[in-house]
C-alpha cells in the first residue's frame, strides 16, 4: 500500500511501541490528511469541540473515548481545542504478540479495530482504569530492565482485552469461534488481494466455502455481503487515491487493476453515485 504518494509515516527502526501525550498544539500535524504503517490508539480524557476523520467518516471528539486507527488508514484531527489525550503508536506485530495466547481475542479485536467500530465511548470509572494502565505503560517504557518488553506486552494485552470487553458490550451478535476464524481469514485475504482479485469466487475457492455460508457469516458480523465488503475495500482505496494523492484517474485504474479507465469510472459511479472526478473535487 505504501507505493502510492499519500503521505505515510513510519516508526523508527527497532521501535514497536510509543506513547505520546497530546495537547492542543500536538494536533497541529504537518500534513492534515496522512496515514501510518502502524496502529494508532487515541485516548481522549478531555476533547473540546474537534472531530476525527477516518476514511471519509467523521467522529466527534468526546471525553472518555478511545479512537482506533488501523495501519494505512487515512485520517486527520480537525478543529481540536481544550484537548487532553494520549496516543499509543503500535506496530501490528506487537498487537499479535500481546494476544498470542488468545487467538479468539486477537481475531475479534482485529475485526473491531479494522474500521468496523473504530470508536469506544466509555463511562468515567472504566476510562480511569484505561488511563491508569496507559500511565503505567508509559512509566515502564522509561525503565531500563531486561524484562521491559515482556512487561509492556502484558500491559498491552490487558489494555486490548479491556477494550475487547467494551466492544462486546456494544455488539448484539455473540461471537462464534469458527465463524470468527472464517471472517478473519476472509478479511485478511481481501486485504492481501483486493488490488488484483475483484471477483468473490476467487475468495470462495481459497476459503473452500459456499457463497451461502460466507454470506451468512459476513451478514451476521458485518451487515454486508462478501461482495459488498470486497467492493467497499476497493472503493476506500480509490477514494484515498482520488482525494489524497496526485495520481490521475488512469493511474488509479491501473493501480487497482481495472481493465481500463472507463471500467473504473463505471464501477465507481455505480457504487458511489458520482464520478471519480466529481468525488475528488467535491468530497471535503
Amino acid at each position: 500500500m505504501n507505493n502510492t504518494n499519500i503521505c505515510t509515516y513510519h516508526l523508527p527502526v527497532s521501535t514497536s511501541f510509543v506513547i505520546k501525550d497530546l495537547n492542543n498544539k500536538s494536533f497541529e500535524h504537518p500534513v492534515l490528511n496522512h496515514r501510518h504503517d502502524y496502529w494508532e490508539i487515541f485516548i481522549f480524557k478531555t476533547a473540546g469541540a474537534g472531530q476525527h476523520q477516518m476514511d471519509f467518516k467523521l467522529f466527534p471528539l468526546q471525553e472518555y473515548s478511545v479512537h482506533f486507527v488501523h495501519p494505512f488508514q487515512v485520517h486527520n484531527l480537525e478543529h481540536c481545542n481544550r484537548v487532553k489525550a494520549k496516543v499509543l503508536l503500535i506496530q501490528d506485530e506487537l498487537i499479535h504478540q500481546a494476544l498470542e495466547n488468545n487467538l479468539h481475542g486477537l481475531m475479534l479485536i482485529k475485526s473491531y479495530l479494522s474500521g468496523q467500530s473504530p470508536v469506544l465511548n466509555i463511562d468515567n470509572d472504566t476510562f480511569h482504569v484505561f488511563w491508569q494502565i496507559i500511565n503505567q505503560m508509559a512509566i515502564e517504557i522509561e525503565v531500563d530492565s531486561p524484562s521491559k518488553s515482556e512487561i509492556l506486552k502484558h500491559y498491552l494485552s490487558i489494555f486490548l482485552c479491556k477494550c475487547l470487553n467494551q466492544f462486546q458490550l456494544e455488539t448484539v451478535v455473540k461471537p462464534n469461534s469458527k465463524e470468527l476464524f472464517v471472517l478473519h481469514r476472509y478479511k485478511s485475504l481481501v486485504e492481501s488481494n483486493f488490488l488484483f482479485h475483484h471477483k468473490i469466487n476467487d475468495y470462495l475457492q481459497w476459503l473452500n466455502l459456499t457463497d451461502k455460508k460466507l454470506n451468512a457469516i459476513c451478514g451476521s458480523y458485518l451487515g454486508l455481503s462478501p461482495s459488498e465488503y470486497l467492493y467497499n475495500r476497493i472503493l476506500i482505496e480509490a477514494k484515498r487515491l482520488l482525494k489524497y494523492s496526485a495520481m490521475c484517474q488512469k493511474e488509479i485504474a491501473a493501480y487497482l487493476n481495472f481493465t481500463d479507465v472507463s471500467h473504473f469510472i463505471k464501477f465507481f459511479k455505480s457504487k458511489v453515485g458520482v464520478s471519480p472526478k466529481d468525488f475528488a473535487m467535491n468530497s471535503d
